[in-house]
């Protein structure tokens, strides 16, 4: 278990050293502090390194995986700049947020610039099946921008199911997830049907990593977290451990219950102590355990170097305090 730990911190150096590289950008004057300024922030790297771990498991060179891991990763703080002006957060990755730090217009051009600076990173991929990729990855970015759309219509709304929520946040963050595993996959030659699975497995993880992270938004501080907590509340956006509450009340209490969310978003200990009250953390939690198991159970076809691998990943993931 040691070796593994070791591996995934081994890949998220690698992944820091590559972004760090990326400088030479011809023509960029105005616009090259804001494009790269996102990327600077210590994210996880749950993302890439995933993508590392699938491929390497079976077979293919790291050298040969890494343009499309940092693809990856440019592509979801890509999805994080656009977000976070969405919502109007200050704070992402330990840092203020670009649309705080310069405007809401240079925010928009970072994203944009992210999104190009993706396909060019991914372009240094040499594989037969590089446009069977492109076209998924395609796919993929517009079914996040579904689940998006989805997830500032429900900011409206109080009937919200917890199935609604899940459907939502595969969507929105399944996607990426499983994107990672099966292009890992893909860049290692493996057959459709474990390319399928491991997409599968990914949506799945994607779903009990979201709801872990609403779980501990509720739970936990910004400087633990590393970005804005309380806007949610203001703004209304669903999490699952509010679908559970509002789908235990009746109109005027969802009322009443939105109302206290939003008049007390950055008083952490009565927030938790309300959803608490509703037992919506034990759920969560317990839902997160069914999720991640069920993303397991898709790794029946795959080689047990992978299957070893990511149960370690899933492990750690359940174990994660920010």
């Amino acid at each position: 278990m040691n070796d593994l730990k070791n591996t995934y911190e081994n890949y998220r150096k690698v992944i820091d050293q590559e972004i760090s590289g990326i400088s030479e950008i011809e023509e960029l004057t105005y616009f090259r502090a804001p494009l790269l300024y996102p990327l600077k922030g210590q994210g996880k790297r749950f993302r890439p390194v995933l993508l590392l771990i699938v491929g390497k498991s079976m077979g293919q060179k790291v050298e040969a995986l890494l343009p499309a891991a940092i693809a990856i990763e440019i592509l979801h703080t890509f999805t994080l700049v656009h977000d976070d002006i969405m919502d109007n957060d200050k704070l992402r990755r330990g840092l203020p947020t670009v649309h705080k730090k310069w405007n809401r217009d240079i925010g928009i051009l970072s994203g944009d610039g992210l999104f190009a600076l993706a396909y060019r990173e991914l372009m240094q991929t040499s594989h037969p099946r590089i446009d069977h990729i492109t076209s998924r990855i395609s796919q993929v970015l517009l079914r996040i921008c579904e689940g998006q759309t989805r997830d500032l219509d429900f900011e409206k709304r109080t009937d919200i199911t917890p199935q609604e929520y899940l459907n939502m946040v595969e969507l929105k963050t399944g996607e990426l997830i499983g994107l990672s595993c099966s292009v890992g996959a893909m860049l290692a030659n493996a057959d459709e049907k474990i390319v399928n699975k491991l997409d599968n497995f990914g949506k799945i993880l994607g779903q009990a990593f979201q709801i872990q992270d609403d779980i501990l938004e509720i739970s936990s501080d910004e400087s633990q977290m590393g970005k804005s907590l309380g806007s949610d509340f203001t703004t209304g956006k669903k999490t699952y451990p509010l679908t559970l509450v509002l789908s235990k009340l009746n109109n005027t209490e969802k009322k009443k219950f939105m109302s206290f969310l939003k008049n007390n978003s950055y008083n952490r200990e009565e927030v938790l102590n309300k959803f608490q009250k509703y037992n919506a953390i034990t759920e969560g939690e317990k839902v997160v355990n069914e999720l991640m198991d069920q993303a397991l159970a898709e790794l029946d076809a795959c080689p047990e170097k992978t299957r070893t691998r990511l149960a370690y990943f899933v492990e750690l993931i359940s174990n994660r305090d920010h």
